[in-house]
């Protein structure tokens, strides 16, 4: 197993650590580890999350050029949904 030397730990944290230590009643050695384990892990979950949030942009885009590929640029359907619920407003009133 490695050693890991922190120097320059603000008081105050250090004080946290030993009622986070005391209340669990575990050894400092034993919180840090847990809080790095947990901070470490955390990270990483992150670091997937942003991975895969950036590979389904990159496919949303992929599928995007495919169908203006097929189909060309379309007109956007904004202005077609509005003319319709205009016409239907008219229609009702």
């Amino acid at each position: 197993m490695s050693n890991i030397l922190v120097r320059g730990l603000p008081p105050k944290i250090h004080r946290k650590i030993q009622i986070l230590a005391e209340e669990g009643n575990q050894s400092i050695n034993q919180i840090m580890i847990q809080l790095v384990t947990w901070a470490v892990e955390k990270k990483a979950d992150g670091q997937r999350a942003e991975d895969k949030r950036a590979e389904a942009f990159r496919r949303i885009r992929e599928f995007q050029n495919q169908m203006y590929q097929k189909y060309g640029v379309q007109e956007d359907s904004t202005k077609i949904i509005r003319e319709e619920r205009d016409r239907r407003a008219e229609r009702l009133f």
